[in-house]
């Protein structure tokens, strides 16, 4: 017999869900300072859809695309010198220009 596998659905754009587990991570009570990002660009997947899409192209007049987005995030130490702005780099490609300044306002409090 198989156990069901613990799979998690968001409906956040790819945008609001790194920016939402960075901010909360980093702003969360815990005994070490961890935000959770991707570390790297290749830690971000969006695959494609494409049999939907064709299904709702031919269903709809101007259809939104449609993908699944897999990210790896990883528990990062706030305190590292170099890992949080190699993570901050990297959501760049995939995040509008607000995201990475929140994430970095999260990461560093007061200042």
């Amino acid at each position: 017999m198989h156990s069901p596998v613990d799979t998690k659905y968001a409906h956040l754009t790819l945008d609001e869900l790194i920016t939402a587990f960075a901010v909360h991570s980093a702003e969360a009570l815990h005994e070490r300072r961890t935000v959770l990002l991707p570390v790297q660009v290749d830690d971000i997947l969006i695959r494609r859809r494409h049999h939907y899409n064709r299904y709702l192209s031919k269903r709809s007049a101007n259809p939104l695309d449609d993908a699944e987005q897999l990210v790896l995030f990883t528990h990062i130490d706030v305190t590292d010198s170099e890992t949080p702005g190699e993570a901050l780099a990297a959501i760049r490609g995939v995040c509008g220009k607000h995201s990475p300044a929140r994430v970095y306002s999260a990461l560093n409090p007061g200042g």
